[in-house]
């Protein structure tokens, strides 16, 4: 029901066989999410893409930048072998489609993974 709210990791079946994955990622702000879509992920805030490589915005900004740091090596987990082609960014955009494992692996090794 769209005025439920989310309590966890979720998938929403959107029907015709398509669904959206959200994985919770406190640490931004208490109730930042990312979201998955026929194999893009949505970062919100808990990334930026910026010169040509994913990474975390200014900590100054986040409601709890150590719990960030926690819900980032989460979300590698989180993920596993998910397949993601590109990541959608609150801030910079999307990386190039085709790259977003690779950038997200290089993002994950680098900052919470």
């Amino acid at each position: 029901n769209v005025s439920d709210p989310l309590t966890g990791a979720e998938t929403i079946d959107l029907g015709g066989g398509k669904s959206v994955k959200a994985i919770p990622v406190p640490g931004h702000t208490p109730g930042s999410y990312v979201f998955i879509y026929d194999g893009v992920l949505f970062s919100g805030d808990t990334a930026i893409f910026k010169q040509g490589r994913l990474d975390r915005g200014p900590a100054v900004i986040d409601s709890n930048s150590e719990q960030e740091k926690v819900s980032i090596a989460s979300l590698k987990t989180q993920l596993g072998d998910t397949e993601i082609a590109a990541v959608c960014a609150g801030h910079g955009g999307c990386t190039p489609l085709g790259l977003g494992h690779t950038l997200l692996d290089d993002f994950f090794s680098r900052v919470g993974g």
